[in-house]
């Protein structure tokens, strides 16, 4: 948990400054045998963190690829 919140922070510093992110969210074989939804479960919990920090999410996940997603976060959009 700390170490994602790390990584979160550093992320919404990026998206602060205006840079876009691509993160992907991997799982090993056996987290996945343990728990086969823990790819999931850490990618909502990302997008969670990021609420409010970004702006269109666009996913570019591989087909038939169950062990990570792979998505690029746009900085917020500033409305004039």
């Amino acid at each position: 948990v700390h170490d994602l919140e790390m990584k979160m922070k550093k992320v919404r510093g990026f998206l602060k400054d205006g840079h876009s992110v691509r993160l992907q969210v991997l799982a090993k074989r056996g987290n996945l045998q343990k728990n086969p939804d823990a790819v999931q479960e850490t990618t909502l919990k990302v997008l969670d963190a990021l609420d409010g920090h970004v702006g269109p999410i666009q996913m570019s996940n591989k087909p038939g690829n169950p062990n990570s997603h792979t998505f690029t976060c746009a900085p917020p959009v500033v409305s004039k």
